[in-house]
This record gives C-alpha cells, structure tokens and sequence, in this order.
C-alpha cells in the first residue's frame, strides 16, 4: 500500500468512533502480520498479499458502512416536539415517521 493511502486511513481512523477505531486497529494489525507471512515466501506468497489487500478493503468498507448506520452525526439539529391542534405530537422533520404494517 502507498504511503499516501496509509495516511488516508489513519486521518479517518482518528474521526471514527471508539469501537470502530479499535475495529480498524485490530483490522490492520491483522492485515499487516499477514501480509508480512506472506511475503516471507517471496513471489509465492505474492497471490495471498493481493488478497489480504482485497479483504483489508473490504473489511474498511463494510466498518464504514456499519458506523455510518449505527453511528448518529454529531451535529444534529434540534428535534422540537411540534404539536397540532388537538395537543398530539407529530414525527420531526429530522426524522421521518416510523411505519409498521406497511407491506
């Protein structure tokens, strides 16, 4: 990996949350130590480096993925509880309704 692309992931790394970060951490920890298995064997380990740097992508992309569903931004607007005419509240523009039963 280029030095340009390690640097990317560590300037990311220090925004992401504290469970995705040890995520990422043990990610490339991982990902590092094998790589340097492999390349002990030479051009014959070459094939398996190409796929831990597959798997390593992967891996990134689908941590991102999953803080960007289970991780709220930081800068939210505020939610105001808006009430209609008979004193009932209804759904923030921030957030959509919930639906149930709607197949």
């Amino acid at each position: 990996m280029s030095q340009k692309m390690r640097s990317r992931q560590r300037i990311e790394t220090t925004r992401r949350t504290p469970p995705f970060a040890f995520a990422d951490n043990v990610l490339s920890f991982y990902a590092e130590g094998a790589k340097a298995y492999w390349r002990a064997f030479g051009p014959l380990g070459q094939p398996a480096v190409q796929t831990i740097e597959a798997w390593e992508g992967l891996q990134r992309r689908y941590l991102e993925a999953l803080e960007a569903i289970f991780v709220r931004p930081t800068v939210a607007p505020v939610e105001r509880a808006y009430a209609t005419t008979t004193g009932t509240r209804e759904a923030s523009p921030a957030r959509p309704p919930l639906i149930l039963g709607v197949r």
